[in-house]
């Protein structure tokens, strides 16, 4: 299975944004100002701040780079392409991460409307003690949240494959599930169905949320968006590739 998706790509597939760490080119412990999307789409993700900026890392795992955020002030963030989730009927997003330290949530990508803190998509850490991997969303702009987690807090000393997944237009029972290594957590319903707002994202980040909560302290080597739901097959094959590029054994 491994060899025949080992050279997938999440834009072959129409995701919207791609950070993918195997394409940074600069020199180990680097500040990272720019991280280039390979969707096409042009969504980099930039830190303008010398302060805020998170440094590369080079062959930290499977012989690959990572982003490295300190869990204080790093972040990414997106300015362009706002539109990435809005007026879609699903979402899915998976990602690549060790993450270094637990007791608070922990942001590896968010999509926010409506301010500072209302995610529409949200994957990372949270839960109980913030040890557990999240999906978060919200369908509507003024919604409550929903979010499907796993009931077991995680260790955090290997690199995992970490994905997301809603369908905003179908909310029911499963709607939202939290992935990791390709198994899945509990799953949990959204409390209206349809497609999200009709508004763009009023900001995306990377390794924070837009109220400078929730700091990643870790390693981020793959972040690909979809605006939409993968089916389970397709995103089994994604998670895959990723695995074998990042030399991660996933399910």
């Amino acid at each position: 299975m491994r060899m025949r998706n080992r050279h997938l790509n999440p834009e072959n597939y129409g995701a919207g944004l791609v950070l993918d760490a195997r394409y940074i080119n600069q020199s180990d412990d680097t500040a990272v100002s720019t991280w280039l999307d390979k969707s096409g789409n042009s969504r980099d993700a930039t830190q303008g701040s010398a302060t805020n900026q998170p440094t590369f890392q080079s062959q930290e795992v499977g012989g690959c780079g990572v982003v490295r955020f300190d869990g204080s002030d790093d972040f990414l963030e997106i300015t362009t392409g706002m539109d990435l989730l809005k007026n879609v009927a699903g979402a899915t997003c998976i990602s690549v991460r060790k993450l270094n330290a637990t007791g608070a949530d922990r942001c590896i990508f968010i999509a926010t409307v409506s301010g500072s803190t209302n995610s529409r998509f949200f994957i990372g850490q949270g839960g109980s003690g913030g040890n557990n991997y999240i999906t978060l969303v919200r369908r509507l702009d003024a919604d409550s949240s929903s979010f499907a987690n796993d009931s077991t807090p995680k260790t955090n000393t290997n690199f995992v494959i970490q994905s997301g997944s809603v369908n905003y237009a179908g909310g029911g029972a499963g709607a939202i599930i939290a992935f990791q290594n390709g198994s899945s957590a509990t799953s949990a319903s959204l409390s209206s169905t349809g497609n999200t707002s009709n508004t763009n994202s009023t900001a995306i980040r990377i390794g924070r949320n837009a109220a400078n909560l929730q700091a990643f302290n870790g390693d981020i080597s793959l972040v690909a968006v979809f605006g939409s739901l993968l089916s389970g097959a397709v995103r089994k094959r994604l998670e895959h590739a990723a695995a074998y590029s990042f030399k991660i054994s996933c399910n």
